[in-house]
């Protein structure tokens, strides 16, 4: 059983504390991140999460709430993050 007290959270700081020291980033856009989770929403069902977060700011670059998890939805999620910082080309 996982305790109560934030095991998410540290284990996703500590994941991503693990790709920045492999690779640390010097500039913005040098490394996304991403993420995907599932959330329970009352009288809707279960809802998907995906973010792309910036390893350099770490600020979330984008991010889409969605009934379903398909490679689709991520997909849109990662043109979302091109198109709002134009990194990589027109997305």
């Amino acid at each position: 059983m996982v305790p109560a007290h934030d095991y998410g959270e540290f284990h996703q700081r500590r994941l991503s504390d693990e790709a920045s020291s492999r690779h640390p980033t010097r500039r913005r856009n040098e490394l996304w991140q991403t993420d995907c989770t599932y959330l329970p929403v009352v009288g809707w069902g279960w809802y998907f999460l995906s973010t792309v977060l910036d390893d350099y700011s770490r600020k979330i670059l984008a991010w889409k709430l969605r009934p379903t998890m398909r490679a689709e939805d991520v997909i849109e999620t990662l043109d979302l993050a091109r198109a709002t910082t134009g990194a990589f080309g027109p997305a």
